[in-house]
């Protein structure tokens, strides 16, 4: 859950270039009612896992797209990796999800 509440904070960050809505969408995130009835009431271990991925995969994506180095897309590959590996049904909706987001991103900025 820490993973997913600093890069939503990071994400954030990188969106907006404003501290504290960044952190007040980190703690949203950490406190969604989806992921707190996953541990609670669920215990659904590898869902946990790849909801709390999803923000890492963004965040790394975002950098691949907005600026092309090394360290992003290696950062990218590995939690595209993580995410592949622990959940598939996230993975298949995460990847339809960023696709079109990064699309539509491309597509509005003259690409």
């Amino acid at each position: 859950m820490i993973v997913g509440g600093f890069f939503t904070y990071r994400s954030g960050r990188v969106l907006t270039r404003q501290a504290l809505p960044s952190v007040a969408a980190g703690v949203v995130f950490v406190t969604a009612p989806y992921l707190l009835t996953d541990i609670h009431g669920r215990t659904a271990y590898p869902e946990i896992v790849s909801f709390t991925l999803l923000p890492a995969v963004f965040y790394f994506a975002w950098r691949c797209f907005a600026g092309r180095g090394l360290g992003a897309v290696l950062g990218s590959g590995i939690a595209w990796c993580f995410l592949a590996l622990s959940h598939n049904i996230t993975f298949l909706y995460g990847s339809l999800y960023l696709g079109l987001f990064f699309c539509r991103t491309w597509r509005s900025a003259g690409g």
